[in-house]
């Protein structure tokens, strides 16, 4: 005769050995996955890499003396077809002689004008009075 209740804790028992292999491969399974998709995107990032000895260069040879950057950060593009990287620029200019404005202006149209930077734009500019007359700014562009 069979036992029906017999055979579903034999199963049950058969299964207790074989639950733990089984969440190990689930487990390393998933972590494999994982890593990967950071290989891929790293891989992707690494390929995607501007010339940064041109790139430091290129910016070192527009930048006017009395513009400082104080930061700078390369991001994917938002909103791009292509994977695209976007430059951020952050920086001070001084007051010292001709107004901020002008030279700011300057520095966008020669970044404007390279070969490394695409889609220039002025994201923010804010003027300090009691700074001396200096400007912060950010400016963005695509990089080539």
């Amino acid at each position: 005769i069979w036992d029906a209740g017999l055979e579903m804790r034999r199963r049950q028992a058969e299964w207790a050995k074989l639950e733990p292999r089984h969440q190990r491969y689930v487990t390393l399974t998933s972590r494999r996955a994982q890593a990967q998709g950071v290989l891929r995107a790293v891989e992707t990032f690494h390929d995607q890499q501007p010339v940064w000895e041109g790139l430091f260069k290129e910016l070192g040879q527009l930048m006017p003396p009395t513009i400082e950057l104080t930061a700078l950060s390369v991001a994917p593009s938002t909103g791009a077809a292509s994977q695209a990287l976007e430059l951020r620029l952050r920086g001070i200019v001084s007051s010292r002689g001709v107004q901020a404005e002008g030279r700011l202006e300057d520095f966008l149209e020669a970044l404007e004008a390279s070969l490394f930077f695409r889609q220039v734009r002025l994201v923010s500019s804010e003027m300090s009075m009691s700074a001396g007359g200096t400007t912060t700014f950010e400016v963005a562009c695509r990089l080539e």
